[in-house]
């Protein structure tokens, strides 16, 4: 559920509009984006700002314009004045790719940077440059760092990453996203990143369908095809036979993107986490945060479903440290539950058969 933004001059500067179109309503946002268009003066809706009244720090080039330009370039001048210069607006293949002049002088034999070439980091860093919310180090006034370009590592050096401590409203007490464009966040606290496991993995560099998430496969074939084990665990099970894939539970809706509309009453949960984190009742009770069960069970049922997932797991938990004492199951089941490592989440009627069996 994707929002179109809208810009307005006032002068000589663009500033991001009042309003949003939100995709899948088909509707206007109920609440207006950025509130300091107005001055509260006692009335419901306030005084609209004169023109001189316009905050400068709240401009596209500040705010906005860092990942939706190319090569987007803001120069101080002795006086300390900005300067804001770009290649084009949006996102163009200098980007991500480097300047295209090298590449012409090269008479198209290389000098163009190709980011599938390129390390775990580099890759990583090249995405995460803009989708993370981050004030810049190098002038606290950017949403967003200067002067970085592909291939670069130093993306920690240029920016303070927003966390739950400074911006709480963005993060669940977790640390986990709360709010859209904080993939790199989630990211970088995941399995996926410890075994370099890059965004270029699961997603298409050149997609156009945005509102598919740009993803190489199926969201219900984008994840078997690296688990097998754990593939194998969850076929046939209760989840698995109503239809739940992977990605429903690992990531689920955690964050916030669209605002609500006359159709959509409330703000919605429209922004998959990318922890790969399954965040149980349990756990959301204590954080004060959406759970990934949230979607399908809420209530009396929600907190039953949590209390039976944690008996589960300590009962498989239990019967695993035995079976790797003793040799009373194969080895051939215990590695099954072992290279599962669900600890019976992803099946657990199949786990504690395995756990059960008598070795031959």
């Amino acid at each position: 559920m994707w929002e179109q933004q809208y810009y307005l001059k006032v002068g000589d500067k663009i500033f991001p509009s009042p309003v949003r179109w939100v995709a899948n309503d088909k509707q206007w946002r109920k609440v207006a984006f950025a509130p300091f268009w107005w001055v509260a003066d006692g009335t419901a809706d306030g005084r609209p700002k004169k023109p001189e009244e316009m905050p400068g720090k709240q401009t596209v080039d500040y705010q906005c314009n860092g990942c939706h330009t190319t090569n987007f370039i803001a120069k101080k001048d002795e006086q300390g004045k900005y300067a804001f210069s770009r290649i084009e607006g949006g996102i163009g293949c200098e980007q991500c790719h480097g300047p295209g002049s090298k590449h012409v002088d090269a008479q198209g034999d290389g000098g163009i940077l190709n980011p599938a070439k390129l390390g775990t980091w580099q890759q990583e860093q090249l995405c995460g440059q803009c989708h993370i919310r981050v004030t810049s180090k190098q002038d606290k006034d950017f949403a967003f760092p200067l002067g970085f370009r592909t291939g670069q590592t130093d993306l920690q050096d240029k920016v303070e990453f927003w966390t739950y401590s400074t911006k709480p409203a963005n993060f669940w007490g977790n640390e986990d996203a709360k709010k859209n464009r904080q993939q790199y966040h989630d990211t970088m606290r995941s399995g996926h990143m410890a075994a370099g496991v890059t965004c270029s993995a699961c997603h298409l560099d050149h997609a156009t369908k945005h509102l598919t998430s740009s993803l190489k496969l199926p969201r219900e074939q984008q994840c078997i095809g690296c688990h097998t084990a754990q593939k194998a665990m969850f076929e046939g099970s209760v989840h698995a036979q109503k239809g739940v894939t992977c990605v429903d539970c690992h990531m689920a809706k955690m964050g916030n993107r669209a605002g609500a509309t006359q159709k959509t009453p409330k703000d919605p949960w429209d922004v998959s986490a990318h922890t790969m984190r399954v965040v149980t009742p349990e756990e959301a009770d204590v954080f004060k945060m959406r759970s990934s069960c949230d979607k399908c069970h809420s209530g009396a049922e929600r907190s039953a479903k949590g209390a039976q997932l944690v008996g589960v797991r300590e009962d498989v938990l239990n019967k695993t440290q035995r079976a790797l004492q003793g040799t009373a199951i194969s080895k051939e089941n215990l590695n099954k539950v072992l290279m599962d490592g669900s600890l019976g989440a992803h099946n657990p009627q199949k786990t504690l058969q395995l756990l059960e069996s008598k070795k031959k």
